[in-house]
C-alpha cells in the first residue's frame, strides 16, 4: 500500500515538471471538459428517450389493440348476426322444414354477401341437414334424417341450379358434431376451437347458435365456418417492429396471428405464457437469451372469456428509435468536437505564437541584439500591449546603446552574472 502511494507521488511530480506547449495543454482541457460534458449528455439522453419510446410504444399498444379488437368484431359478428337472425326465422312451434327453397336461398345469398364465411349450415333434430358452401360455384346439400338420402345443388352467379348428386346415402349426423353440441347444450353463441376445414384445407372456427322452438326446447342448430386467412392478413399488416408477434387466441388454441410458423418454439411458448396469464397483463419475458415486452388484453363481450388478444415485442427493438436516435447523437457530437478541437487548437496558436515570439525576442534582447523589432499584431489585448511594451523596452535599449557602447554595457552584464555565480559559490 505504501509503495503503491509512493509511485502515484512520483508519478504525479514527475507529470507537474513537465512542460506543455499551450495548444496542446488547451487542446486537451477541451477535450477533457467535452468529453465529460458529453458522457453526461448520452447518458440522459438515452434514459430519457428510452423513457420516452416505453410511452410511446404502451400507448402504440393500446391503440394496436383497440383497432385488432374493433377489426375482429367487423370480421367475426356478422355470423353471430346471422346465425341469431336465421334462428328467429326458422324458430317455430312445429317442425323444421329444410327442404324449403327460400331456406336455401337465404343460405347461398349469405355466402354471397359474406366472403369470410366458408359453410353456413342448419342441423335439427331428427338428423335433417342443410348446407351451402363457398366455391368457384354454389354448393347446396341437403340429407333426409330418416333415409340418409343426400342430395348436392350446385348453383351458377346467375342462380341456375344443376343436381349434382342425388339419392346417395350419407353417414353424416349434424347431432353429433361438436358445433351441434355445443350450442345445444349452452343454449347461447357457441365457439369451436380453430380447425382445418374439411372442404377448403384452411384453419378456421365456426359458431353456432341454438334454434328453439316455442315451448323453449331446443329444435335445432344454425352454424357458420369462418375462414381466418384475412384476419391474419390484416394481422400481418400492423407494423410495430420487425420480429414483434401478434396473435388472437381461444386458450391454447391460436384463431390468428402475424407469424407464418405457428410451430416455432418461441411461439409456443408466448401462446403458453399468454393462456396462464392474466387478462390486461404486462411484464418482461425472456427466451433463447433475449428480452421481450409482453401484452395481454381482453376482446369484447361478443366472444368467449378464453379469447384473448396478446402482443410481444423485442425490448432491444422497442427502443430502437431511442438507440438510433443516441446513434444520431453521438455522430453530431463527435463531429462538434472535431470542429471545437480545430478552432480551439487554431486559437491556441493563434496565442502562443506570438508569446513565443516575445520569448524569441526577450532571448536576443539578453544578447543585444536590437536591430529587428516585433510585428505587433496579435488579437489578443493582453498579448498585444505585451509586444508594445517590449518593443517599446527595446526601443529605449537601443537610444540608451547611443550614448555607452553596447560592449561595455554587455561586459557589466556578463561581469555581472560571473559576480553572482561567484558569490553563490563563496556561500556554498
Amino acid at each position: 500500500m505504501f509503495k503503491s502511494s509512493r509511485k502515484c507521488t512520483e508519478i504525479y511530480m514527475s507529470f507537474k515538471q513537465k512542460k506543455f506547449y499551450f495548444p496542446v495543454l488547451v487542446g486537451f482541457l477541451f477535450f477533457l471538459i467535452f468529453l465529460i460534458s458529453f458522457s453526461i449528455l448520452i447518458f440522459f439522453s438515452y434514459h430519457h428517450n428510452t423513457k420516452i419510446m416505453s410511452s410511446l410504444t404502451s400507448k402504440l399498444t393500446k391503440s394496436v389493440s383497440a383497432s385488432v379488437v374493433n377489426k375482429t368484431e367487423i370480421y367475426l359478428k356478422p355470423a353471430i348476426l346471422f346465425s341469431q337472425v336465421t334462428s328467429k326465422i326458422v324458430s317455430t312451434g312445429e317442425s323444421i322444414n329444410l327442404k324449403e327453397e327460400m331456406l336455401r336461398a337465404l343460405l347461398i345469398e349469405t355466402l354471397r354477401k359474406n366472403s369470410q364465411f366458408s359453410n353456413v349450415y342448419i342441423g335439427i333434430e331428427d338428423g335433417s341437414f342443410l348446407m351451402a358452401s363457398q366455391g368457384d360455384l354454389m354448393n347446396a346439400k341437403y340429407i333426409d334424417g330418416k333415409n340418409k338420402k343426400e342430395h348436392i345443388i350446385q348453383v351458377d352467379s346467375e342462380g341456375v341450379q344443376t343436381i349434382i348428386k342425388k339419392d346417395n346415402v350419407s353417414k353424416y349426423d349434424p347431432r353429433g358434431r361438436p358445433w351441434y353440441k355445443g350450442a345445444k347444450k349452452s343454449k347461447g353463441i357457441f365457439w369451436t376451437p380453430p380447425y382445418i376445414f374439411f372442404t377448403s384445407q384452411k384453419k378456421g372456427i365456426t359458431v353456432s347458435v341454438p334454434i328453439f322452438r316455442k315451448d323453449n326446447t331446443v329444435a335445432g342448430v344454425i352454424g357458420v365456418d369462418l375462414l381466418l386467412d384475412k384476419l391474419e392478413e390484416f394481422l400481418k399488416t400492423i407494423d410495430i417492429s420487425p420480429h414483434t408477434v401478434i396473435a388472437i387466441q381461444s386458450g391454447e388454441h391460436l384463431l390468428s396471428s402475424n407469424v407464418e410458423d405457428e410451430e416455432n418454439e418461441f411461439i409456443k411458448a408466448f401462446i403458453h405464457e399468454a393462456h396462464v396469464g392474466a387478462k390486461g397483463m404486462k411484464k418482461d419475458l425472456s427466451f433463447d437469451k433475449n428480452e421481450y415486452v409482453f401484452q395481454q388484453t381482453p376482446l369484447s363481450d361478443l366472444f368467449p372469456e378464453s379469447w384473448r388478444y396478446s402482443l410481444i415485442i423485442p425490448k432491444k427493438e422497442l427502443i430502437r428509435e431511442a438507440v438510433e436516435l443516441n446513434k444520431t447523437l453521438i455522430i453530431i457530437s463527435f463531429f462538434i468536437l472535431g470542429v471545437g478541437l480545430v478552432l480551439i487548437v487554431i486559437n491556441a496558436y493563434s496565442i502562443s505564437r506570438p508569446l513565443r515570439e516575445v520569448s524569441d525576442q526577450l532571448e536576443k534582447i539578453s544578447h543585444f541584439e536590437l536591430e529587428k523589432l516585433i510585428t505587433e499584431n496579435s488579437q489578443v489585448e493582453e498579448v498585444f500591449q505585451l509586444q508594445k511594451s517590449l518593443n517599446t523596452m527595446q526601443k529605449t535599449l537601443n537610444s540608451f546603446s547611443h550614448y555607452i557602447p553596447q560592449k561595455v554595457v554587455k561586459s557589466l552584464v556578463e561581469r555581472k552574472r560571473e559576480d553572482k555565480i561567484e558569490e553563490e559559490d563563496k556561500k556554498k
